[in-house]
């Protein structure tokens, strides 16, 4: 506690194992209380940080300030710090000791799953539940990072998971947003939103990445437009424009320069407080189209992505460049985004082709480990496939005696 010297003035000294000693001097007793109360209360959060016996709240507070939170992009923070907050005011007060064996958090995913939401009125979708106990994955990966817990809980649990979406973009929808882009008689705001999906359907990114893409970073004359925008931490990658894209493009630019010349970005808006331009709010546009009833009450901007690669399925376009200009990593990846209505002959062929080819590579590097020749090797394997593929004939047993020996 804070004590008086001779003088009149009052000192704190603070002895901590593990910290430095604090010994500072103040001239009235209000300074010094409210200084110690302070310098304790720090000391014990500092103490408890690394204990299993911080609170969940504690701990996600400690991450949302960690250096492996504010590497992650602008709209992933903004995600995980929305996702937090109603697994906190559930979870905040339990330790992490004792949300380790995962029951709690069943617990909690069982009751979020049917529990009716305050602004839809509905239940609240599994993949919202995922996505809290994604953000809730990371607060415990944080703690384990950090020596505090030994395992993360969220690993054992099975996190629940909405009906695959396979949603792409119509016929009449894809008409309507033509005609809206070509109609005199549309508003601006309308041709706008139109241009938006018609240039995501045709080069088949993100929503984020075209409402964030530079006028710098667009090339007419060469027919290309660079993202920067990545998700998966790429610096950039360069796609390609169609005749028709090159069109809509040269069209947007040239509105975009006269509602907003001072903008940077090919599709802006205003910020809310009117004096900085932003990247255009896509969500608001899509909703637009949605109003004049160009696309379907239940359209959504990723639909335009699902079906450029479905689209690339169904015409036998090369995969490297599909995943190339769609930036997905693994052919897995595409796949969930492939909902194409029928597999293409030639794309089988070529699939299977290239697995025969594998597997003569894998026969090769046998023999060369083996010390033998490939077409010795390639007999080998031969012989044992018709040994295999021939029915089995037993041999016939001899009869044996149930008996004893017979007495004569």
């Amino acid at each position: 506690m804070a004590h008086k010297l001779p003088k009149g003035s009052w000192r704190v000294l603070i002895r901590r194992k593990g910290h430095p000693k604090i010994d500072r001097i103040f001239e009235t007793q209000h300074d010094a209380e409210q200084f110690e109360a302070q310098t304790r209360a720090e000391l014990d959060d500092a103490a408890l940080l690394w204990s299993p016996s911080m609170s969940f709240g504690q701990a996600a507070r400690h991450y949302l300030q960690s250096l492996a939170f504010q590497k992650k992009t602008p709209h992933t923070k903004a995600t995980e710090r929305t996702r937090l907050r109603p697994v906190i005011d559930a979870l905040g007060k339990y330790s992490l000791e004792s949300l380790e064996d995962g029951q709690h958090l069943v617990r909690y995913r069982d009751r979020r799953a049917q529990r009716v939401s305050e602004r839809t009125r509905r239940k609240v979708r599994p993949d919202s539940v995922r996505l809290e106990l994604a953000a809730a994955a990371a607060v415990f990966g944080w703690a384990v990072a950090n020596n505090i817990i030994v395992r993360n809980p969220i690993r054992g649990i099975r996190r629940p998971r909405g009906k695959p979406r396979d949603r792409r973009v119509l016929d009449h929808e894809y008409n309507g947003v033509t005609n809206a882009m070509a109609a005199n008689s549309v508003a601006k705001e309308v041709q706008e939103a139109a241009r938006f999906v018609f240039l995501q359907r045709e080069i088949g990114c993100r929503p984020g990445e075209l409402a964030a893409l530079r006028r710098s970073d667009v090339d007419l004359e060469a027919w290309t437009a660079k993202l920067r925008n990545a998700k998966n931490k790429s610096k950039e990658r360069l796609v390609q424009l169609t005749q028709q894209g090159v069109d809509a493009m040269a069209s947007q630019l040239a509105h975009a320069a006269r509602a907003m010349p001072d903008s940077e970005f090919v599709f802006t808006s205003e910020s809310r407080s009117g004096k900085v331009p932003v990247p255009v709010n896509y969500r608001r546009l899509i909703q637009l189209l949605r109003d004049e009833h160009i696309v379907d009450k239940d359209f959504y901007a990723h639909a335009c992505r699902r079906d450029y690669v479905s689209s690339a399925f169904e015409n036998a376009l090369s995969h490297v460049n599909d995943m190339q200009t769609a930036e997905n990593r693994q052919f897995a990846t595409e796949q969930a985004y492939n909902s194409s209505r029928a597999p293409n002959p030639a794309m089988r062929a070529r699939s299977d082709k290239k697995t025969s080819v594998r597997s003569v590579d894998r026969v090769r590097v046998l023999a060369k480990h083996l010390g033998i020749s490939l077409k010795a090797l390639t007999t080998f394997i031969q012989i044992e496939r018709r040994k295999k593929a021939a029915p089995r004939i037993k041999a016939p047993q001899p009869p044996y005696r149930t008996g004893g020996p017979k007495r004569l």
